[in-house]
C-alpha cells in the first residue's frame, strides 16, 4: 500500500504537494508499523480510498466532498498542511 500512494503521488500530485505529501505518508506508515492487529485493516483501507480519490483526479485540498467528510482532527491537519504548503510556494 505504501508503494502504491507513492505512485499515486508521482502520477496525480504537482512537486510540492508531492514532496509534502510523501513526507506525510512516510510519517504514517511508521508510526503504524507495529500496530495492533485490529487497526491495520481499517488504516489499509482509508489508503486505499485515498489512492481512488487521487485516481479520480480531484483536487486534493479544494475537494468540498472530502473536507465536509473529514474529523474535526482531520480539519486541523489539513489547514495546517495548507498553512505549509502556502509558505513554501510563498
Amino acid at each position: 500500500m505504501y508503494r502504491k500512494v507513492l505512485v499515486a503521488h508521482r502520477s496525480y500530485l504537482s512537486g510540492v504537494q508531492r514532496a509534502l505529501g510523501d513526507s506525510y505518508v512516510k510519517e504514517e506508515f511508521r508510526r503504524h508499523r507495529r500496530a495492533d492487529a485490529k487497526f491495520v485493516g481499517p488504516f489499509l483501507e482509508e489508503w486505499d480510498k485515498y489512492v481512488s480519490f487521487l485516481s479520480r483526479g480531484a483536487t486534493l485540498l479544494q475537494s468540498h466532498e472530502l473536507q465536509q467528510a473529514l474529523s474535526p482532527q482531520q480539519s486541523k491537519q489539513l489547514q495546517q498542511l495548507k498553512q505549509a504548503i502556502s509558505k513554501t510556494v510563498n
